[in-house]
């Protein structure tokens, strides 16, 4: 299924992504982002499943939050996590 990570240029809009996902019964997590994404941006993000992807986009567009940028999470079998830019 894999996950999608989005992050965000400050962190008031992470959390409103966070409450928007919840009204709408979207299954977020409010995360710290690793520091080589955070850089030059907030260190937080939003995770969730990469099925919400569009959900969550609407719902950025309906409320005007602006993220930096979404990413595909892959973890290895050594559990080491990866991104990549959708």
């Amino acid at each position: 299924m894999g996950e999608i990570l989005i992050t965000f240029i400050k962190q008031s809009t992470a959390y409103k992504l966070t409450r928007a996902a919840s009204k709408s019964n979207i299954a977020v997590r409010l995360v710290q982002a690793p520091k080589e994404l955070s850089a030059g941006g907030c260190s937080y993000g939003v995770l969730a499943k990469r099925s919400e992807l569009s959900r969550l986009v609407s719902l950025c567009r309906q409320y005007g939050i602006e993220y930096r940028r979404i990413l595909a999470v892959y973890t290895d079998v050594s559990g080491k996590k990866t991104y990549s830019q959708i």
